[in-house]
Order: C-alpha cells, then structure tokens, then sequence
C-alpha cells in the first residue's frame, strides 16, 4: 500500500463517520419536527383529495427519518440496538 492510500484511508473514514453522524443527527431531530407540522395539518385541513397525498408524504417522511435516526446519540458515539442488530 502506498504512503497516500495508508494517509487517506483514515481521513476518508473520518469523513464517512462525521457524514454518517450528520446524516443521523439530521434524520433524528426531522422525525422530532415532522409531527409538529402535520398533526396540525391534518386537524386543519382534514383529509381531502387535495390534502391526503401530502399528508402521506409527511408519514413516509417521518418512517424514513425515524429508521434513519434511530441510532442517534447526543454524544456523538453509535449505540447498539435491542438485541446486537448494528444496522
């Protein structure tokens, strides 16, 4: 191995954690905010052929941020999940 591949590899991996870290902080404070816009949205609005699509759209939102940000820590280190699933 070359002496750039044995000096970018730790930068390279450096850069994927904090990306990955970001990517769950960004996922886990989303599935926070999201019922706070559509709860309210639903109560004003109703479900009417206009408004359903975007109210779905806000629930797969929410699922996607929830797996998403399920492994967020305030402290920056990963935590294991119930039962050693590390995905």
């Amino acid at each position: 191995m070359s002496e750039h591949a044995r000096l970018a590899s730790p930068l390279v991996t450096r850069s994927v954690d904090r990306g990955m870290s970001l990517l769950r902080w960004s996922a886990f404070w989303s599935a926070v905010v999201l019922p706070l816009v559509h709860v309210p949205f639903v109560v004003a609005e109703g479900f009417t052929a206009e408004s359903t699509p975007l109210i779905a759209a806000l629930w797969v939102a929410n699922a996607v941020a929830l797996v998403l940000g399920r492994r967020h820590s305030p402290h920056g280190r990963t935590r294991s999940l119930p039962g050693g699933d590390q995905s």
